[in-house]
């Protein structure tokens, strides 16, 4: 036979034989699966019933359970809330829960439940203490407090330990019915032990492989993992935090942001990235005040760089907990808002521009009013300013400008206080809580410290140096808009003005709605 004949019918036998295993292994991998098949399909009905009745059954009763207990403290919470938002948010919360015991109760309906009694028991207790939940809320509606938390301390609470001792009962049974279904399903799966084994051996090979596939698969998902690191690193503004608000660990996007390394970060005693100011000192309190309760912060906060430019940015605080359930540190996310905050500041002092002053007044007074706080509205006008820049020119007039803007800023004690500039040389100052007295110093102190930065001005009639005039409205009480607000401020402001380098405070109480 010539020799390729030979090779030719060589290779078409191994392919016969390659074929015929081939064949082999299906048939009888094929044969193992008829035959386990027949053989789950025996059991498939005993574990139907054991998965979809007993481990159902007993499922939706421990999710009852857990609802009741959660649904108890929520009635707590309620009681302790501070204001009716929160107590209708708390409420809203207590109706999920209600919606989510509700299901699980059609869930129960739905099974082959002989414990049917039982559970008809348990959703009447449920039932008879909706009542007493409505009856809660109103009473808080109507400010008695310690009427509605006698009744939810007593018989709603009664209705609750009632119900949570009957699911008690309930989740016991569950478990009875759990341990015969286990108990008849081995027997029968003992039947099928041989053709799983021979199925073993079998799926030991497609182990094996399925392996090789998994490590394939786990390398792509850490190249992946990695790349997305990569990702947050360059591209979202994050940081770690420490207990204390120092930062020990911070992405490249960030520093970036920031114009700083990373090394100057880790090594800053700045908290939150917040610069020295009497205003972030109130601020820092309040983050850490919220944070350290294991809440979240979302605010509006301004950071300044090593170079000295000011960001605004949208800041997020969240809690970082170790496995105890104890706050370990925090995450910074920021989003940066420069560019929007850049059209509601004044390029030249830095300070929020008309346009601020309008939006943030408007706002302001409704929050005064609603937390029956007095507010007070300032306006300031530096003294013959016209003649300064007429001696000086204006250049000096803009650093004049700066440096006061740079006092006003600094006199800043709260979050919650605005200045603004809002002419050439008129800026306005809003402040709320404070009484006509308090307004006065708090005043007075900032023309002082004006007074004080000795601008030389050789043109002004009341003093060799720069000085200010303010007029103030308090609005002691009531509502009213923003513009009448402004006028009682400006004619005060006006009779300011004829003495110059002075203050003069007005109180005024504005419309009160009756019920």
């Amino acid at each position: 036979m010539p020799q390729g004949a030979l090779q030719s019918s060589n290779t078409s036998l191994n392919r016969r034989k390659i074929a015929a295993g081939f064949v082999a292994v299906v048939l009888i991998v094929t044969a193992l699966a008829i035959n386990s098949s027949v053989q789950i399909g025996r059991i498939i009905q005993g574990y139907d019933t054991l998965l979809h009745q007993p481990f159902a059954f007993s499922h939706a009763v421990k999710s009852i359970h857990f609802h009741t207990v959660t649904m108890s403290l929520r009635m707590q919470n309620l009681i302790s809330a501070p204001d009716t938002k929160q107590r209708d948010k708390v409420l809203s919360n207590i109706i999920d829960t209600q919606s989510r015991i509700y299901h699980e109760y059609q869930i129960i309906d739905r099974l082959d439940n002989p414990q049917w009694e039982a559970v008809a028991k348990s959703k009447i207790l449920f039932e008879q203490w909706l009542p007493l939940k409505q009856q809660v809320y109103l009473l808080l509606t109507e400010g008695k407090l310690k009427e509605a938390e006698l009744l939810n301390n007593t018989q709603a609470n009664a209705y609750l330990e009632k119900l949570k001792n009957n699911l008690g009962s309930l989740e016991l049974l569950a478990h009875q019915i759990v341990d015969k279904y286990q108990a008849k399903s081995q027997k029968t799966s003992d039947t099928i032990t041989i053709a799983t084994f021979v199925l073993a051996v079998l799926a030991i090979v497609s182990v094996a492989l399925l392996m090789l596939l998994v490590w394939r698969t786990i390398g792509i998902t850490e190249r992946a993992r990695s790349r997305r690191q990569i990702l947050i690193d360059q591209q979202i503004l994050i940081a770690v935090l420490d207990k204390e608000g120092r930062t020990v660990d911070v992405s490249s996007a960030l520093c970036k942001y920031l114009n700083c390394s990373s090394d100057e970060l880790l090594g800053s005693r700045r908290k939150f990235f917040l610069a020295n100011s009497n205003r972030n000192k109130q601020l820092e309190e309040d983050i850490i005040n919220r944070i350290s309760k294991g809440e979240q912060w979302h605010g509006e906060t301004s950071y300044t760089t090593f170079n000295g430019d000011v960001l605004w940015a949208e800041s997020s605080i969240i809690p970082i907990f170790d496995e105890c359930y104890q706050v370990e540190g925090y995450t910074n996310i920021l989003h940066d808002l420069t560019s929007k905050k850049l059209a509601t500041i004044d390029k030249l002092t830095g300070l929020l521009n008309r346009r601020s002053y309008d939006e943030i007044l408007t706002d302001q007074i409704s929050l005064a009013v609603r937390n029956n706080l007095p507010i007070s509205l300032a306006i300031l006008d530096i003294d013959y300013f016209k003649r300064f820049n007429d001696s000086y020119g204006h250049p000096e007039g803009d650093v004049a400008l700066k440096k006061v803007s740079s006092v006003l800023l600094k006199c800043l004690q709260r979050p919650s206080d605005f200045v603004f500039r809002i002419g050439g040389e008129e800026f306005a100052v809003l402040i709320s809580g404070l009484n006509k007295q308090k307004i006065e110093n708090y005043l007075n102190n900032i023309r002082e410290k004006i007074q004080g930065l000795k601008i030389a001005n050789k043109n002004s009639s009341v003093c060799p140096h720069l000085t200010i005039s303010i007029g103030a409205v308090v609005l002691v009480e009531g509502a009213l808009n923003e513009q009448a607000l402004y006028k009682l401020a400006d004619k005060a402001l006006y009779e300011a003005k004829v003495k110059r380098n002075t203050v003069l405070v007005e109180s005024y109480k504005g419309e009160t709605k009756r019920a």
